[in-house]
């Protein structure tokens, strides 16, 4: 017969085994399921019907897998092609004059066998800044040899016998820093009571002396950092009002780097290139002097052009277990040879060419009416260059821009200036060895011209890349398919983003090609972008409308 108190103490000890079991269960477990576990959810592999899905469950059951999970940090907004620094005006010059270096009223110098009187007189010159040095001064009295010499070298020896003195010259290598002028007169000899004596007044050393107080103008400028780092080439543009024969030596320092030294070409436009490594982010230095002569630099400008912006691009990896394959539905705007019902013909390029004798203009225009026209009355309108269903462009544009060409003509060979290399084939070519597509491509404008094309870009462009030669990319085109995949029902792709602050954010997303924008002062964004992802690789591009700090880019599976 069993007691009371032994079933008690029976059920006890088991439901101690049972605790330390579990205890011990948990402490197995890996980190993230032992988690899951203590906050209510289920662990990887006991919620997972397929066996496929790598990723965690949150505590309400939910399939949560990370695709992409970047720090992205500071983003900075390249709407520009180029800028201009303006400077100040520098009026620059020398002026040269004859000065009095130094005077002395009187001299007096005696030699006799019982005395020896010298005289003598300093000045401090830079050399550099004088020319014409003369000494000169009257004799009201003289006996003898007189001798003059400068730093220890006679300059002068012989006897006075008139008043006013010879102008003895002074050569500029015999100048020091500070300069010593002696006179002194030679002994009588033998004839011990006589002696010889100079008085001399009004001595003086006169010079052509350069002013150079104005020679030289230096001021500030400052680049933006989010400028810099855009910076392809840059070039110092000036007008040097001048005249080149009073010119001497003229400098023009950047930064404590020496970028121009010479004569400058007077009353026109001057150009100096600069490379990026003479600017600098921040406050820069700029400094124009002249050696000799009197010039205006006017109207200097630091122009800058920038490289092809470069926004952030990430990718993440979709498997095509995720998609559902469908019939596609023809969509208006596609560029696919079709027109669908209800689309007009400035929605849709093949609805435009219905007519063959309409232009089309690739680009979005100020008015929504001008996308296809029969008649292009304004070249301008279309900022890609109207086109025909032949890919030529009309011969009113092309004889408007005759000397310039016209953006957007394929055709023409050549690259108008200023035009982009994804409005016109000649500038595609020109900026490499590029691919084009003579359409705009599934995944937009900025994949017209692309310089590699990868096995998931093969198809973007729906006729086929061709380089320059016709060649077309080493990868298999697929044609034109009337098949689409879809996001199974089943799942969600998840965009979050995350900003350090409430400032204001306006961002410009490009997922495979196609945008949506974020405009928000919350600190966290979050969309679902089911519609933008396929299966394979899938590209994220951020282009920024104004610089912003994101601090963490996150793209999610979710089931």
């Amino acid at each position: 017969m069993v007691r009371k108190g032994q079933t008690g103490s029976n059920a006890g000890i088991t439901i101690i085994v049972v605790v330390v079991l579990m205890i011990l269960y948990l402490l197995f477990l890996p980190p993230g399921d032992r988690q899951t576990i203590l906050e209510g959810g289920v662990p990887t592999g006991m919620h997972n019907t397929n066996g496929n899905d790598d990723g965690t469950y949150t505590s309400s059951g939910t399939l949560q897998k990370y695709l992409l999970r970047e720090n992205v940090g500071n983003v900075y907004e390249q709407d520009k092609d180029e800028i201009t620094i303006n400077l100040l005006t520098a009026n620059i010059g020398t002026n040269t004059q004859a000065q009095i270096i130094k005077q002395k009223n009187v001299v007096y110098i005696k030699n006799s066998a019982f005395q020896d009187i010298k005289d003598s007189m300093t000045f401090e010159l830079d050399s550099d800044l004088a020319e014409n040095l003369i000494l000169s001064f009257n004799s009201e009295k003289g006996e003898g040899t007189l001798q003059v010499a400068i730093n220890g070298e006679t300059i002068y020896r012989g006897e006075l016998k008139n008043k006013n003195s010879p102008p003895i010259y002074i050569e500029k290598e015999q100048l020091k820093g500070i300069n010593e002028i002696t006179f002194e007169v030679d002994n009588p000899g033998i004839i011990f009571w006589r002696y010889n004596e100079y008085l001399l007044s009004d001595v003086k050393i006169i010079a052509d002396v350069t002013d150079v107080t104005n020679s030289k103008n230096e001021q500030t400028f400052s680049i933006k950092e989010a400028d810099y780092e855009q910076i392809d080439t840059a070039r110092l543009k000036y007008i040097p009002v001048c005249k080149e024969y009073e010119i001497q030596n003229m400098e023009i320092i950047l930064n404590n780097q020496r970028i121009f030294k010479g004569i400058p070409d007077c009353n026109a436009h001057n150009f100096i290139a600069i490379s990026k490594t003479q600017v600098k982010s921040g406050i820069n230095e700029l400094e124009f002097n002249v050696e000799k002569g009197t010039l205006l630099a006017d109207r200097p400008e630091l122009q800058l052009k920038f490289s092809e912006p470069e926004y952030p691009i990430y990718y993440f990896e979709l498997n095509d277990k995720y998609f559902d394959t469908q019939t596609k539905e023809k969509q208006c705007g596609d560029i696919d040879g079709q027109c669908p019902s209800g689309c007009t013909e400035d929605e849709d390029k093949d609805c435009c060419f219905k007519r063959s004798s309409n232009y089309w203009c690739d680009t979005d225009t100020n008015n929504f009416n001008d996308r296809c026209i029969s008649f292009v009355a304004d070249c301008d309108r279309c900022e890609a260059g109207y086109e025909d269903r032949s890919g030529d462009a009309p011969d009113r544009c092309v004889d408007e821009y005759e000397d310039t060409g016209y953006c957007g003509d394929d055709d023409d060979d050549y690259c108008p200036t200023g035009c982009s290399k994804y409005y016109d084939k000649d500038c595609c070519f020109e900026d490499g060895p590029n691919y084009w597509c003579e359409d705009v491509p599934r995944q937009g404008l900025e994949s017209v011209c692309e310089a590699e094309i990868d096995a998931n870009e093969c198809d973007d462009c729906i006729y086929g890349y061709k380089d320059e030669d016709g060649d077309k990319p080493s990868c298999n085109l697929n044609t034109i398919t009337d098949e689409d995949e879809q996001l199974s029902e089943m799942y969600d792709i998840k965009y979050e983003m995350t900003f350090p602050n409430n400032d204001k954010k306006e961002l410009n997303i490009w997922i495979n090609g196609k945008k949506f924008g974020i405009n928000t002062l919350e600190e966290k964004y979050d969309r679902l972008i089911d519609e933008y992802v396929k299966s394979g690789s899938n590209s994220i591009e951020i282009r920024p409308e104004k610089d912003a700090t994101i601090t963490e880019l996150v793209v999610k599976l979710l089931r």
